[in-house]
């Protein structure tokens, strides 16, 4: 069940279908990138502008995990839209597949 509020305790968050849709107009929105050629001062900017148009409602409970991290030390995204010119994540030896479609992961260290 979606909710506006993370706890302290709390690893999953669902993002409602709003948050979901907010997600891939700013993925739309995105200019092509190649990571591997592109200068790393403007990889940056652009993660950093796309963070800022991140729905307020995820940015809000992603700074607030930051803050106070749960014991598990990490979050759970769950219904995140992913470019769909991402290739599949590969499968390590003895790993369970993670469906690069449906999840991400958000660790604090």
């Amino acid at each position: 069940m979606p909710t506006s509020d993370m706890k302290m305790n709390e690893t999953i968050i669902q993002l409602t279908e709003t948050e979901r849709r907010g997600m891939e107009q700013l993925i739309d929105q995105l200019p092509p990138i190649d990571v591997h050629r592109i200068p790393a001062d403007h990889l940056r900017h652009v993660m950093k502008v796309a963070n800022d148009q991140f729905p307020a409602s995820i940015r809000e409970r992603i700074q607030q995990f930051q803050r106070n991290p749960n014991r598990k030390g990490f979050i759970k995204l769950t219904n995140v839209p992913v470019d769909s010119s991402l290739p599949p994540t590969q499968k390590m030896p003895n790993q369970q597949q993670i469906s690069i479609h449906t999840e991400a992961n958000t660790h604090c260290s």
